[in-house]
């Protein structure tokens, strides 16, 4: 088996600013089935009010509220609130910038590439991008 190439920060072929997107989980099929809701209660609310059943109107006017903090909450958690987190928790690691990560089981790789922009920290008390690997540290691929 083979080692995983290194490649230093210069050569990653990214461009100023450019962002993983990484989109949300479930893909959009999540936001069809609020839609989806959505619109029941929408239809639901419109025929109490038509029909004077002043209850059913508000029932529905609550429960579309209720789903729309839903979809809300879920367009929120599945992106940056999942992302804060992630750096909280890279936060705690107290990673020094030197480190090699291995993000096993990572889908999309978000996590390793929060981990990869993290600032390094050195021993002057300078910061900046993860430091590159240190020649003594690597070894020649193996073929």
């Amino acid at each position: 088996m083979e080692p995983v190439a290194e490649v230093p920060a210069g050569e990653r072929g990214r461009r100023a600013g450019q962002r993983g997107r990484y989109g949300i989980d479930g893909g959009f099929a999540g936001l069809a089935v609020f839609g989806v809701i959505e619109a029941g209660l929408a239809g639901t609310a419109a025929w109490a009010v038509r029909h004077r059943r002043p209850a059913v109107a508000a029932l529905a006017g609550v429960g579309g509220a209720v789903m729309a903090g839903s979809a809300a909450s879920y367009l929120y958690s599945t992106g940056p609130g999942k992302r804060a987190i992630w750096a909280q928790l890279l936060d705690e690691l107290g990673l020094r910038g030197d480190e090699h990560v291995l993000d096993v089981g990572c889908g999309r790789g978000a996590v390793l590439m929060l981990a990869a922009r993290r600032p390094a920290r050195r021993p002057g008390g300078g910061s900046g991008r993860m430091a590159p690997p240190r020649p003594e540290r690597q070894q020649p691929r193996r073929r």
